[in-house]
């Protein structure tokens, strides 16, 4: 017998990996750049972390500022 958490599991994961979604997201955040809510640098980095989501990559690690 299959746990609920196990099917919300799979549905999470299937809804993280689906490119339909990662492309509203995508969306969502240009129309929020293009409003003003967002920096171009917030922009980058949340495209980054859809995309790194997308492809199972873990966190990209970036020099800090100085």
């Amino acid at each position: 017998m299959i746990s609920l958490a196990e099917v919300i599991q799979r549905q999470v994961e299937e809804e993280l990996h689906n490119p339909a979604s990662a492309r509203r997201a995508l969306e969502e955040l240009e129309q929020a750049r293009a409003a003003g809510e967002i920096s171009a640098e917030e922009e980058e980095h949340a495209q980054q972390v859809i995309l790194d989501r997308m492809t199972g990559a873990g966190p990209t690690i970036t020099p800090e500022k100085e």
